[in-house]
Parts: structure tokens; sequence; C-alpha cells
């Protein structure tokens, strides 16, 4: 079971949720890296707005909100959005 709670700006997760949180954050941080070692100028991401958790990740390491765009890709009518980084080199 996963679960999330927030209380006055702290988040209390299941493990498992707080597992999975943590394979995202070091998977972002290994692309981060492979951006750098290739001296990437630009890279962007898609996640769809029902995913806030993905959305705050990318904010969080400079992505910066592009394009939004309704599709059915999934099987049902969602928000796409694309993220782009511009690396400071």
């Amino acid at each position: 079971m996963f679960w999330l709670l927030t209380v006055r700006g702290w988040h209390l997760a299941s493990p498992p949720a707080r597992r999975k949180l943590r394979r995202n954050i070091e998977s972002s941080a290994r692309h981060m890296e492979f951006l750098k070692q290739c001296h990437y100028k630009t890279s962007y991401l898609w996640t769809t707005s029902e995913l806030p958790a993905v959305a705050h990740l990318y904010k969080s390491n400079g992505f910066v909100l592009t394009e939004e765009k309704e599709s059915h890709t999934f099987g049902k009518p969602v928000i796409e959005q694309k993220y782009v980084l511009k690396m400071p080199f």
C-alpha cells in the first residue's frame, strides 16, 4: 500500500512510497550527471498533469514547463507537459 500524508508541510510516506521516491531522486541525479558529462546544452522531459510529484522533481532540477497539450495517448484524456532544461555552460 502506498500513501503520502502532508501535515504542516511535512510529508509522511509509506515505506514503499519512500523507496519509490528515493529511486526517482537517484534516477534524476544520474540523468543530470549524464547531461553534464556529455556537455548537453538542453534537455527535455515529458510528464502529465496527473503526476505533480514528477513535475516537482523536474522543477527542483532546474527544468521549466514550456509546453502543455491535450492528449489521448494513454487511453484517456490527459494534459501532457514538456519541461526543458537549459544547461548553464
